[in-house]
């Protein structure tokens, strides 16, 4: 079993990715040449670079968990004792967002922007004109009757606020790429990894090969590395035009990333290839 975010298709996935090169580069190429968006424009970038890097779900936890600060323990000594409710119920709201979140923003930017008749609608159309609308299917409800299809609603909302309770998404998120006895022809593969925004660490992978009536094991122990996630090293190299368009939320979101990129000495390497 490997875990990965998104639920859909590895189709889906494979044109998001392609997109999203061209979004960063339309983006870039924006800056460079002086050309000022619109500010619908703007907006649908706005909307699509805060949805690629995961702000309205940092917003969510932000809002949940001081909404919920009347009940912390104020008998607790230590942070996590004190705060322990606020810091759940933060993550809820996190996980909720991030379930939340479309995950092919820029296919679906790019059903909008090559429809302008601008100077940024035709750097778009340059760059990738496609030829009908994205549309990312989600799994077809079943024919049913109208009691059916009204117990399924209930049953399926019901579920997601329980997947939100027991973090499901946050946690697929942290152990992205994570898999427990994958199966590639010979070989079983189990491995821990856990992601953040500023590192990714391959805690440990095991591997059982069964090769011509013996069986190997193979252990491999890492230590945690700094790489920003790409989404952010991508919008690093446009930041100029961000920090100056971005609504004041945004200036202040994307002002402490990007300072902490610095910090790290995760600024290079934001090419787009």
């Amino acid at each position: 079993m490997l875990l990965s975010q998104p639920g859909v298709s590895r189709a889906a996935l494979q044109e998001e990715n392609a997109r999203r090169k061209d979004f960063f580069t339309l983006l870039y190429l924006a800056q460079r040449r002086l050309y000022s968006p619109t500010n619908v424009e703007w907006r649908l970038m706005e909307h699509c670079l805060d949805d690629i890097n995961n702000k309205y779900a940092d917003f969510s936890f932000l809002v949940a968990f001081a909404a919920s600060l009347a009940l912390r323990n104020r008998k607790g000594r230590f942070f996590i004792s004190r705060y322990r409710i606020p810091l759940y119920l933060g993550l809820v709201g996190y996980d909720n967002a991030l379930r939340s979140t479309n995950p092919c923003p820029t296919m679906t930017f790019w059903n909008s922007i090559t429809l302008l008749e601008s100077p940024l609608g035709e750097t778009a159309r340059a760059l990738h004109a496609p030829s009908c609308f994205y549309e990312v299917k989600e799994y077809p409800m079943s024919n049913k009757d109208v009691g059916e299809s009204y117990l399924f609603w209930l049953w399926d909302n019901s579920k997601l606020i329980v997947e939100s309770l027991f973090l499901n998404s946050f946690l697929r998120s942290i152990l992205d790429q994570s898999c427990w006895k994958q199966a590639s022809g010979d070989t079983t593969v189990t491995s821990l990894v856990i992601n953040t925004r500023f590192s990714r660490w391959y805690v440990f992978s095991y591997q059982k090969e069964a090769y011509s009536g013996q069986v190997k094991h193979r252990m491999k122990i890492s230590l945690p590395t700094l790489s920003g996630q790409l989404g952010l090293r991508w919008s690093y190299r446009s930041r100029e035009m961000i920090l100056e368009r971005a609504s004041f939320g945004g200036q202040l979101w994307y002002g402490v990333h990007f300072a902490l990129m610095w910090l790290l000495g995760l600024q290079d390497g934001t090419r787009v290839k």
